[in-house]
């Protein structure tokens, strides 16, 4: 006699035969039936759009304007903010700080701020005490100590929660 029976797993539905007595108790067959899943709206992609601010013609992605200026991304995937007294950035990891906006321009990077005014963008950002600190290149690194300290560079690591770059030991 072969029993049946429905057992999710991991996200599939399994339908396990068993056979029963006197057929080898430990022969067990899975069987995997798909399950449905529901099905995931798309995002719209952006679309290009235009605005107009004193008599020009502005066009790109995410436009925004200010009393002082205009602009939009020129890519979709870019963002754009206004500051505080109506400066404009747009870029990837776009941030805010006091009275600055900063974006990154490439799409890998990102940018941090401080309460004080400062933005620094690039790859792997850390902020450490009275520091914020970005890598240079794509495949450079940051590290943090416990202390506050930051250093970026290639193969950056802690050795006695002391921030060192440079060759492997």
């Amino acid at each position: 006699m072969i029993k049946y029976s429905l057992l999710v797993l991991l996200g599939w539905t399994c339908l396990v035969a068993m056979a029963q007595a006197p057929v080898n108790p430990n022969n067990i067959y899975i069987v995997p039936v798909p399950v449905p899943q529901p099905e995931v709206k798309k995002e719209a992609k952006p679309t290009k759009a235009c605005i107009e601010y004193f008599g020009a013609q502005i066009c790109g992605y995410h436009c925004v304007r200010s009393s002082t200026t205009a602009q939009c991304a020129q890519m979709p995937d870019q963002t754009c903010i206004v500051g505080s007294y109506g400066n404009v950035a747009c870029g990837y990891g776009c941030v805010k700080s006091l009275d600055k906006v900063q974006c990154a321009q490439l799409r890998r990077q990102s940018c941090i701020a401080d309460n004080f005014g400062h933005i620094v963008c690039g790859y792997d950002c850390k902020a450490g005490v009275n520091l914020l600190a970005c890598a240079n290149y794509k495949g450079d690194n940051c590290v943090l100590s416990t202390f506050g300290r930051v250093k970026c560079g290639q193969n950056c690591r802690l050795e006695n929660n002391n921030p060192v770059c440079g060759l492997e030991r």
